[in-house]
């Protein structure tokens, strides 16, 4: 139920790119880095929500009949048969989230926020330094790639029972 309430919002708001949020951001919080830690979760919250929400829902109503004949309550319903059943698309949304969240991260540090890859690039190439600017592009890439391996190996373990089940 809670999901179909929270349907209309995540619809509305999950369209609006972080981009068009900075004008908003830049006047509504003082210091930049208030303003790119919103910028962030707004353009994290997405992809993970609604991909949660489309997990949750597309759970066989069988696995709740049959859980409630051996006795399940609400809570064991959504512990243990609705987000397990969800876990693939949780883990989609946070991949997803996550490639959004680091762009948005470079992109908030070129709006102002002192310090990062994103402010060196830009002072980089004030400078016309564009060794340094290709430089922090290759660091983003392996840093990008690091923590991408990283969740692969966090989804691997979380979804080992799917191991073998598909079949490329």
């Amino acid at each position: 139920m809670c999901v179909f309430l929270a349907y209309p919002v995540l619809k509305i708001s999950g369209v609006i790119p972080a981009v068009a949020w900075m004008p908003f951001t830049l006047t509504l919080f003082p210091k930049p880095f208030t303003a790119a830690v919103f910028l962030i979760v707004i353009c994290a919250w997405f992809p993970v929500a609604s991909l949660t929400a489309a997990g949750i829902s597309s759970t066989p109503k069988t696995y709740f009949e049959v859980a409630r004949t051996l006795g399940a309550k609400t809570p064991y319903l959504v512990f243990r048969v609705a987000i397990p059943h969800a876990m693939p698309n949780i883990f989609t949304g946070i991949t997803t989230a996550n490639a959004f969240a680091f762009t948005t991260l470079v992109m908030a540090e070129m709006m102002g926020q002192p310090g990062g890859l994103g402010y060196y690039i830009n002072a980089s190439k004030v400078w016309s330094a564009y060794y340094k600017v290709f430089a922090a592009i290759l660091v983003m890439a392996v840093l990008f790639s690091l923590i991408m391996k990283i969740m692969g190996l966090i989804q691997n373990r979380v979804l080992r029972w799917q191991k073998g089940l598909v079949r490329l």
